[in-house]
């Protein structure tokens, strides 16, 4: 036991010695700086406002002066005594903004040079500005305040930049200017610190700027300004030692600068050379030149010399541009703005080459008396002509020839498409046009001077135009007129008539479109002239003779071919007149040749008599329309007399009418006379007069009378319809071609649609229909169109013709046709609202029918058929205006309350045929639930806080609406409502589902054996509200409220608990059991808010040792207390006390804890670790006290 005592004691030493040998020490720093401090005899005294200053709420003495190392310094520290001598370190002084106002403050009123008294009383202004809520109770120094603005005006004034009159901004190269200062900041000096390249600048009294630029490369100069601070440029430093006040010189590292940018006038110069485009220099040349493209600001007019050069200095080096506004003859201007850079200190060289004005002959053939047309058969092409210069053609800007006199320019020919020939791109001069070779029929044209001159400097091209007008040749053609046969006497024609036109022209166009160039007439003596005729070859036709019984002569020819042609005569003889007959049959309205069937003629003469005609030993008294007038052979509509008929007046019958014709309803004449209109020659020159007889054809016409169901006197009505041919072809009578082929629509050409329409008077009538030359016509109408709310008739109708006789002009063919008003089907579909499946195989849903139509009421129920979930109400009039609902619905759809109101008129769906109409039906919403406690539990216990769920399963809710829940519990035993809550805005995103209701029931809020039921409410949100507001009981969308669902029902029933307290060794960890003197008792205290309620005790068996505690309730308490109170034997009485929060019981409400006896002791000492010095100190320390105490406490036990 003394060894023991000796090594404690021992320990301890050793650990109070190592603990001081780890005493934490710090390293001394180096000292530098001196202190010196000169008191100024001013007292002073300050408090703090508010808060503390550097810790210290007031202090008081007197304002000392202070230079560390013979530099001024400023005491920063007003809390703290300086401490005179060496040792204070230097730093650099944290920069901030109040630092920086010091700073700038101390350097205007330079510090430095105070006075030591003055600069006492600025070290207490200084301390005021370092902390705003020092105030001076006492401050011996008169006028503070006044000195405080006056330091603060010296910094204003120190430190304002100065502001210069710059005037224009601008500096030319090699200019020097002085700027003066147009404000205050004239007494505080500043100093240059940079320029521009080749700048130079100082500053002179009262801040004056003086600079000079020679900087030929910067748009811009520069000159860069800094506030003259002297000495004070550096950073300021902080001195510090320990105990003692701290202090700081101040200084500035950087000072204020301030830039003056001014514009660097650099000059170029630009040299303009003019030439033509022979690279001529041209002089007299003027130029405008301006600085901005509108040439506005304009630099002024340069003219170039003889050379053709001008040179325009001091330009600014800038873009300038550059327009030509006069040039000399015979040049064009160009009046083309032209920008060109100025670069400084160069000369920009632009050539410019001007175009030459250029001139341009036109010459245009024509005939001098008719312009562009030729007469006759002269033409005015081709015809040649040559260019010469008329003199010699000189350049006015190099004075040379350019074109001798008598040079050709070149040769053009006129053709049929250009009679305007061209020489361009002449020199000016005067020239002639000389015709080379003259067109055909033509003489030929004087030489044509011609004289192009410059006009002004904005007309590129002289344009001169000369016409050459030519002369045609022309002749003159005289008749002698006479008649008789060539043995007898040889009578003089009067009146005969002839017409002189161009042979080439009635070779083109015949005679009748030809051109007449003269008409001639015979004289007393036969004779006629006529006037001059331009050259070409002409026909003389003899168009009327004096005589009508004598034939005309046959046509000459007359020709011009020569210049100043002489007079022609010529003498003509007529015989006597005498022609063929030609009956041509055609058809009255086309006007065309009837070549289907053949007409036969016969010919009266005017005495009456029937024309006979002897040929060889035939002799003919009938004409037919075949080739060669025999019925046999083929038809050409055409029949001649075989002889011809002497001058006269006849008649024509026809004995014959071709089939499908009429007969005809008029006497032809024929007129056999020279001067007939129908008069013309055949192959052989014989003459030929021909008389056109024309048959009508019979026609077929349609009537049709429309009449309509149910009519009504403010309707109008209208139909129309399609007409074809319903039978076989229909053959023309004219040629036998189809007219309209087997089944051919007939179109209207007075309609759009091609339809036939009833008029007002509901008729419909179609004529001038032609029928068939073979077998029976047949039209067929069809009605395409009908008056709305009517349908179309179906059937076709048909109309039969056929020719019966010759004389019949139209075979008309009549009907009568009704309409029947159009009726529609409605057909109703049941849809389900939410799958939009039709719903079938369900019984219950009923339909009906109300409308109104031509003023009477109608109405009509129908069941939806379950197997096509279907209804129709039929044949429904048009015009008739109702509705459709649902009356009936089985009680798994809610009943529909949409009314389908309907008009049938023209834009009804499916007018005249099945029209569907969907009925949506929403299935009835239910409400069903499940309510229970804690993992699904129906009985819970009513003593503590518990967590109702009311599980809500819905189904077929709409989910286009927003929703108000409304859960209600009730007391089964009271029916009356315990708990309300209400949940807004709900939305449904499915028709199905599940929501869940949370409801907190706190404890004792219901005993024992009493049940609870939920009722669930679900309201449309918009009715929810509006009925709050009329303070009405809302209508619920659908709910769910059943006394006796067990579903909805939940029990309440306090749990029994039980606590077992199981016995244990502490050693050995083993249950003390065994026999009676091993029971133990337990003491329980029950606790709710840390207020004790109830208690009890409890006994362990022996068997088992475990004591067992049983208690109902488990929210009436808080926690349990287990006190041990009789120990078993041989076991110290414990005095732990183990406490057990009811959350501790598991889910089956037991708990089991163990409670331990133990007879022997147990220590345990601390672990201890640090591996920092000052831990490591007090670790020890604490080791070696702690080992103290224990030494006096085995001693104090020994001594027991």
């Amino acid at each position: 036991m003394k060894l023991k005592k000796k090594i404690y004691g021992l320990l301890v030493i050793l650990f109070g010695f190592s603990s001081l040998a780890f005493y934490p020490n710090n390293q001394a720093r180096a000292q530098t700086g001196h202190l010196s401090e000169l008191s100024t005899g001013i007292a002073y005294a300050w408090e703090a406002s508010s808060g503390n200053v550097n810790g210290m709420t007031a202090s008081w003495g007197t304002l000392h002066a202070y230079t560390i190392d013979g530099q001024r310094a400023l005491c920063i520290d007003p809390a703290a005594q300086t401490i005179p001598g060496p040792g204070y370190q230097a730093a650099s002084l944290p920069s901030s903004d109040v630092q920086t106002r010091i700073s700038r403050l101390a350097i205007a009123n330079q510090y430095a040079s105070m006075s030591n008294e003055e600069v006492a009383v600025f070290n207490a202004y200084v301390w005021k500005i370092l902390h705003p809520n020092l105030a001076y109770s006492k401050l011996n120094y008169a006028n503070f305040a006044n000195k405080v603005s006056q330091w603060e005006a010296t910094a204003n004034a120190f430190w304002q930049r100065p502001s210069y009159q710059l005037g224009d901004g601008t500096i030319k190269v090699n200019e020097q200017k002085t700027f003066q200062v147009n404000n205050n900041a004239k007494q505080y000096k500043w100093k240059v610190l940079s320029t521009s390249n080749q700048v130079q600048a100082s500053i002179g009294e009262q801040n004056t700027l003086s600079v000079k630029s020679n900087n030929i490369t910067d748009d811009n100069i520069t000159i860069t300004l800094e506030k003259d601070i002297g000495n004070y440029k550096g950073g300021a430093t902080i001195f510090t030692k320990s105990g003692s006040q701290t202090l700081a010189s101040y200084r500035l590292q950087q000072s204020d600068t301030m830039q003056i940018t001014l514009k660097n006038i650099r000059y170029g110069a630009l040299e303009i050379s003019k030439v033509d485009e022979r690279q001529s220099p041209v002089p007299n040349v003027s130029f405008l030149v301006a600085y901005d493209l509108q040439m506005q600001n304009v630099i002024g007019t340069f003219t170039t010399g003889e050379n053709g050069k001008v040179l325009i200095k001091d330009l600014l080096p800038q873009t300038v541009y550059v327009q030509e506004v006069a040039v000399v003859a015979p040049l064009i201007i160009d009046d083309t703005i032209v920008p060109m850079h100025i670069e400084p200190n160069k000369t920009l060289s632009y050539k410019m080459n001007n175009k030459r004005v250029t001139g341009s002959i036109s010459l245009l053939k024509q005939d001098a008396v008719t312009g562009s047309t030729s007469q006759g058969d002269a033409l005015l092409y081709p015809a040649t002509y040559e260019g010469f210069a008329n003199e010699d053609i000189i350049d006015p800007i190099s004075k040379q020839v350019l074109l001798p006199k008598d040079a050709s320019i070149g040769q053009q020919t006129t053709s049929q498409d250009q009679l305007q020939l061209q020489w361009s791109g002449l020199e000016l001069g005067n020239y002639r046009i000389e015709e080379i070779q003259p067109p055909l029929g033509y003489s030929k044209e004087k030489p044509l001077l011609v004289s192009l001159s410059y006009e002004n400097q904005h007309t590129a091209t002289v344009n001169r135009q000369v016409t050459s007008n030519e002369k045609v040749y022309e002749g003159e053609l005289a008749i002698y007129k006479v008649w008789g046969n060539l043995s007898g006497l040889q009578l003089k024609e009067e009146k005969a008539e002839f017409v002189i036109q161009l042979a080439s022209e009635v070779a083109n166009v015949g005679k009748a479109q030809a051109k007449v160039y003269d008409r001639l007439v015979t004289n007393s003596d036969g004779y006629a002239k006529s006037k001059p005729l331009p050259f070409g070859t002409y026909l003389v036709t003899n168009t009327k003779t004096g005589n009508l019984n004598l034939h005309k002569a046959p046509d000459m020819t007359f020709v011009v071919k020569d210049e100043n042609q002489a007079l022609q005569t010529y003498i003509v003889r007529n015989n006597q007149f005498e022609a063929y007959a030609k009956l041509v049959k055609k058809d009255a309205d086309s006007k065309q040749i009837v070549t289907f069937s053949e007409a036969t003629f016969k010919i009266k003469d005017a005495q009456g008599n029937y024309i006979k005609q002897q040929v060889g030993q035939n002799i003919y008294d009938t004409f037919t329309t075949t080739k060669d007038g025999h019925i046999q052979s083929a038809i050409t509509g055409e029949a001649y007399t075989y002889l011809k008929l002497p001058y006269g007046t006849y008649t024509i019958e026809e004995i014959k009418v071709p089939k499908g014709m009429l007969a005809l309803d008029y006497t032809p004449t024929l007129e056999i006379s020279s001067d007939s209109e129908y008069l013309e020659s055949d192959a052989q020159g014989n003459s030929v007069i021909t008389l056109e007889i024309f048959n009508k054809q019979p026609k077929a016409a349609i009537k049709l009378e429309k009449t309509w169901e149910a009519p009504t006197e403010t309707s109008t009505y209208i139909a129309g319809f399609e007409l074809r041919n319903a039978g076989k072809d229909i053959l023309s009578p004219v040629d036998g071609s189809i007219i309209y082929k087997s089944g051919e629509v007939i179109k209207n050409p007075a309609t759009e649609d091609g339809y036939f329409y009833t008029d007002q008077s509901q008729q419909l009538q179609i004529d001038q229909l032609p029928i068939s030359v073979n077998g029976t016509t047949t039209y067929g109408l069809q009605e395409k169109v009908t008056t709305t709310g009517y349908e179309l008739a179906q059937e076709e109708l048909l109309f039969h013709f056929k020719q019966e006789d010759q004389t019949q002009q139209v075979y008309q063919k009549q009907r009568t046709l009704e309409n029947k008003v159009l009726r529609t089907d409605l057909m109703v579909e049941k849809i389900d609202a939410y799958t939009n499946e039709r719903i079938k195989d369900l019984d219950g849903f009923t339909f009906a029918i109300n409308y109104r139509w031509q003023e009477k009421d109608y109405h009509e129920e129908q069941d939806i058929d379950p197997k096509t979930g279907t209804l129709t109400f039929t044949d429904i009039p048009y015009g008739a205006v109702g509705e459709i609902y649902e009356s009936k619905c089985p009680e798994s759809y809610l009943l529909s309350t949409e009314r389908y109101t309907f008009t049938i008129d023209e834009t009804f769906d499916q007018l005249g045929a099945v029209h569907q109409i969907s009925y949506l039906n929403v299935p009835t919403p239910t409400l069903h639930t499940f309510a229970h406690g804690d993992k699904e539990a129906k009985t819970i216990d009513p003593t503590v806080d518990n967590l109702v769920v009311d599980e809500i399963m819905y189904t077929n809710i709409d989910t286009n609406d927003t929703y108000v829940l409304e859960t209600k519990i009730i007391n089964r035993e009271s029916e009356e409502c315990v708990k309300k809550l209400v949940q807004n805005d709900l939305i449904f995103e499915d028709h199905d589902g599940l929501l869940e209701v949370e409801h907190l029931i706190e404890a004792n809020t219901f005993t024992d054996q009493e049940s609870i039921v939920f009722y669930e409410y679900l309201y449309r949100q918009d009715d929810y509200i509006n009925a709050q507001n009329s303070e009405e009981d809302p209508i619920a969308y659908v709910k769910h409220e059943d006394l006796y669902d067990p579903k909805q029902t939940i029990t309440f029933e306090a749990f029994e608990h039980i606590l077992h307290v199981e016995k244990r060794d502490l050693h050995s960890n083993e249950p003390i059991k065994g026999d009676k003197t091993k029971e133990v008792i337990f003491e329980a205290r029950f606790f709710k808010d840390d207020m004790l309620v109830f208690q009890d005790q409890f006994a362990s068996t022996s068997a088992t040792g475990v004591a067992t505690l049983t208690f109902k309730g488990g929210g009436t308490y808080d926690a349990i207390e287990i006190k041990e109170v009789d120990a078993p034997k041989g076991y110290q009485l414990s005095d732990e006390i183990i406490k057990i929060q009811m959350d501790d019981f598991d889910e089956d409400h037991v708990y089991t804890i163990h409670y331990f006896n133990a007879l022997l002791e147990s220590a345990m000492l601390p672990a201890t670790g640090d591996s920092n010095l000052t831990s490591v100190f007090i670790l020890l320390l604490c080791s070696s006290i702690g080992g103290g105490l224990v030494l006096l406490r085995r001693k104090y036990r020994e001594k027991s």
